[in-house]
């Protein structure tokens, strides 16, 4: 089945503003050979590049994102244990690197934080994974990106508890609570403790503001023949988890049923083998006081109008990109889920925001 994705042009426009380096450094010229190394996909040649801006006299907000550059061509090179050994330098020396000002310091911890993450997730051995990652939380912990890798790095070794344990520890030291009872969810749910990770979740959904976020972990929470979750799943995956569904009670294949929910996502209809599932009903009564609750309440219910409304009407006063791609995105979900279809509204009011479509299709749904 075709996998569409309900992400606008817009979505790295944050990052891609950090990440680039100012027109003005010195050290540009050396960041354009490491970039057009990389853009001719010389591997070899791209590293040979990162490394001579690496050995820079000035170390600037350009010298500073070139670590996390350095990190990832190493490791592409074959070269993990100089890539980890280069880390714990890295970070053991930061207190007395000789930055060219505060926001280059500022900057350099963030893009090591980020190698430190990188390099633990392409480590195989899940020690030197959790070694690797308590660098990143040396370095920053207050870091959601830190925090985020130690815990489940630590959950890949089978601590489970300390990498709960990890995720509190964070939010003491200034980590994004929401972030960390995310975090927290994913650990109980690789660790195979549903319960766990249905209260857990519950919890996340009560504080969330990420619209995004908060529907990929409705499936911990609600059966997978519920129709709020289309918002969060791909096609694909609603088609799987529906196949284990229908398994619990008829152990045959149930090809008819498969392939007319498989049709109804990709060319829509009014068949409906997804419903509102009284799990859904129930969650959504214990969301009533949520930051989300006016969007993810009536997901839940089944009242998709009043949930692209909602998103709908948060677009145009979001503060900053990344709030804007949140709620486009959360718009086409609750479409999604209102069609039960991931092609025709959903695609199109995208395209609407994106500039190739002329006429917003919703424009009925979300009036006054």
């Amino acid at each position: 089945m075709k996998n569409l994705c309900m992400v606008v042009a817009l979505s790295a426009l944050a990052a891609a503003a950090f990440a680039q380096a100012p027109a003005d450094s010195q050290n540009r010229p050396l960041a354009d050979a490491v970039k057009a190394a990389e853009d001719a996909k010389d591997v070899s040649a791209a590293l040979v590049a990162s490394q001579r801006l690496d050995a820079a006299a000035l170390h600037d907000a350009t010298w500073g994102a070139n670590i996390r550059k350095l990190a990832q061509l190493t490791v592409k090179a074959g070269k993990l244990a100089d890539t980890e050994a280069l880390l714990k330098a890295r970070v053991a020396g930061f207190a007395t690197t000789d930055f060219a000002d505060d926001s280059a310091k500022q900057s350099y911890r963030v893009y090591l934080v980020s190698a430190c993450s990188d390099v633990a997730w392409a480590e195989p051995d899940a020690a030197k994974k959790v070694e690797i990652a308590a660098l990143a939380v040396a370095l920053n912990p207050a870091s959601d990106t830190a925090v985020s890798t130690y815990a489940k790095a630590l959950a890949v070794a089978g601590r489970v508890d300390d990498a709960l344990k990890a995720c509190d520890d964070g939010v003491a030291k200034g980590a994004s609570a929401e972030k960390a009872r995310m975090v927290r969810v994913s650990v109980c749910t690789t660790a195979n403790r549903p319960d766990q990770a249905k209260a857990e979740a519950v919890e996340y959904l009560k504080i969330a503001t990420d619209p995004a976020a908060a529907v990929k972990v409705l499936p911990v929470l609600l059966p997978a023949n519920d129709a709020s979750l289309c918002a969060g799943l791909t096609a694909q995956q609603v088609v799987d988890g529906y196949k284990i569904y229908l398994r619990k009670t008829d152990p045959r294949q149930n090809a008819a049923a498969l392939t007319g929910l498989a049709n109804q996502l990709t060319k829509g209809g009014d068949a409906r083998p997804l419903v509102v599932t009284d799990e859904a009903k129930a969650l959504a009564a214990k969301l009533a006081g949520a930051p989300l609750a006016a969007y993810i309440v009536p997901l839940l219910t089944g009242d998709y109008q009043a949930a692209t409304k909602a998103a709908y009407g948060k677009i145009t006063g979001a503060p900053d990109d990344v709030a804007y791609v949140q709620w486009v995105n959360a718009t086409a979900a609750a479409v999604r889920c209102m069609d039960r279809c991931y092609n025709g509204r959903a695609v199109d009011f995208v395209k609407f925001i994106n500039g190739t479509g002329q006429t917003n299709p919703i424009a009925g749904v979300v009036a006054p």
